[in-house]
């Protein structure tokens, strides 16, 4: 039974792990467009280096004469993607290849972290745009600035965070087949003492690894408001809280198992989050935020609470 636990719970941290994988990956797609007699041909690049010049290379194919120019549209200094591409900077693209109908163009670099947004269009001599290129869904195209990606360092942070994965489902998992149990509470015990300190190993590596790569600092709140990290420091809380609560059950003679069991049994729950973000959900939003802080000051009351519970019930104890 053991074993068919184990093999359950490895399955469930496979299948929300691989998804999370494969939406997260920056991978080169091409794209086209036939507008107006003219096609657009376009390969994206999803990152480029902070210290070198963004090269934005596609082909045009149509009849562009003296009276048409085709431009590279692009987000000027304090421009994000809020901005409407109306008020986007603007630099002609410049021709390669007149056979093949290449173009090409450069922008500086920025920040790492930075994205730039750009479209391409083109326009005759009375200002008049003839055709657009953006990305599908009328969005313009990105390109995110980045630095040092140690791969290394990222695989060492996918590990752990697939190891918590991992301990959270066999937590879940146990937690719920053994609810109505007063005996089995040792294997709970053990796995709830190795969950936080694996969830504070793949804080660490995702901040240092993410602050090679995007100049990113930790950002749960209270300190800052990023997504994925209020959802794993809420989960590290739910977990620290369940273990204390396990200590004060071996305390009490498991009088307060079943509690404990209720908590564990949330663990895969707290967990889904961090694997179902959008990958182009970069900042907080309002609901999300609301929720983290009133759980992160509630959860905290309570991890609170439970060691001065847990800390009067050694004194009463020891007699002091």
């Amino acid at each position: 039974m053991k074993n068919k636990k184990n093999i359950i719970g490895l399955l469930i941290a496979l299948a929300v792990f691989y998804p999370f994988l494969s939406a997260n990956k920056k991978e080169a797609k091409n794209y086209n467009k036939f507008e107006n007699n003219f096609e657009f041909n376009f390969r994206t690049i999803p990152t480029n280096s902070f210290n070198e010049d963004l090269l934005i290379k596609l082909s045009i194919n149509g009849e562009i004469d003296s009276t048409l120019t085709p431009y590279l549209r692009f987000t000027k200094f304090v421009q994000d993607s809020t901005t409407s591409p109306a008020r986007y900077g603007k630099t002609v693209l410049i021709l390669d290849d007149s056979s093949s109908g290449n173009y090409w163009a450069k922008l500086p670099p920025v920040k790492k972290g930075i994205s730039q947004y750009y479209y391409f269009e083109i326009r005759d001599n009375v200002g008049g745009r003839r055709a657009y290129f953006m990305h599908p869904h009328d969005e313009p195209f990105q390109t995110r600035f980045i630095g040092n990606d140690s791969l290394p360092l990222k695989f060492l942070y996918l590990i752990f965070l697939f190891l918590s994965l991992l301990f959270g489902s066999w937590i879940t998992i146990e937690s719920v087949t053994s609810m109505n149990s007063e005996n089995k509470f040792e294997q709970l015990y053990f796995l709830l003492k190795i969950l936080p300190l694996l969830i504070m190993v793949t804080a660490f590596l995702k901040t240092i690894y993410f602050g090679q790569l995007l100049g990113q600092s930790w950002g749960a709140i209270p300190f800052e408001e990023s997504l994925f990290d209020n959802f794993l420091q809420n989960w590290f809380i739910l977990s620290l809280f369940t273990l204390v609560m396990s200590y004060f059950a071996g305390l009490k003679r498991r009088r307060t198992n079943k509690t404990v069991k209720m908590l564990g049994s949330l663990s895969l729950l707290f967990a889904l989050p961090l694997f179902f973000i959008p990958p182009n959900m970069v900042e907080i939003i309002d609901l999300v935020d609301s929720f983290s802080r009133y759980l992160y000051w509630i959860t905290l009351s309570i991890v609170i609470i439970g060691f001065l519970s847990s800390y009067k019930l050694i004194l009463a104890r020891s007699g002091k």
